[in-house]
């Protein structure tokens, strides 16, 4: 599919570097078989120019709360503060989705996504030679503004988003605020 051969195309602008950072691999095979696994309900953000995919970001669900996010930008385009745009548009849509906690993992020598990570709020742990970023949601109820943007920014850049996530994110969002409200009447 289209949206597959520009993806593969991105991750083959990423020097070889960039690929054992992002993948754990310098092979293309590994590339292509991560393509191929998406799972389904995983969401794909892009940032694209001039027909190519310039940053992309992966969202895969952990579990019903939690999900993990990798991105990377290609490297013509960096210092364009694409991979914080992108960052920001997926926390954005977490949070509409009702995700609780959010993930970043990368080797200890991948700075960029350490300082990525710190800069939005995630706290970063740092062990044999591995890194894990965690961002909290729990508690955070998306804004009118968020949902707006979201839906503004992003129906054309999420791969096969449909009326019934639409429905699910107001679900969600629902749930956040009636449990926010008990809380808040259970303190007062």
């Amino acid at each position: 599919d289209a949206d597959k051969l520009k993806m593969f195309a991105h991750f083959q602008t990423l020097s070889n570097e960039d690929l054992q950072l992002r993948f754990g691999s310098t092979s293309l095979t590994a590339v292509e078989n991560y393509i191929k696994n998406i799972h389904p309900s995983d969401i794909i953000f892009v940032i694209e120019e001039g027909g190519e995919y310039v940053a992309v970001s992966h969202i895969a669900k952990c579990d019903k709360d939690s999900a993990e996010l990798a991105i990377s930008v290609s490297p013509k385009h960096r210092g364009k503060h694409y991979a914080s745009k992108i960052f920001e548009e997926a926390i954005s849509y977490l949070k509409t989705r009702g995700i609780k906690k959010v993930f970043v993992n990368c080797f200890s020598s991948n700075r960029a996504i350490q300082h990525l990570a710190k800069q939005h709020g995630f706290s970063v742990f740092t062990a044999y030679g591995w890194t894990e970023g965690e961002l909290d949601l729990s508690g955070e109820i998306p804004s009118t503004q968020d949902l707006l943007t979201f839906v503004k920014k992003n129906e054309a850049a999420v791969i096969d988003i449909s009326l019934r996530t639409v429905y699910e994110m107001c679900a969600n969002m629902l749930t956040l605020m009636s449990e926010t409200f008990n809380k808040n009447v259970k303190k007062g």
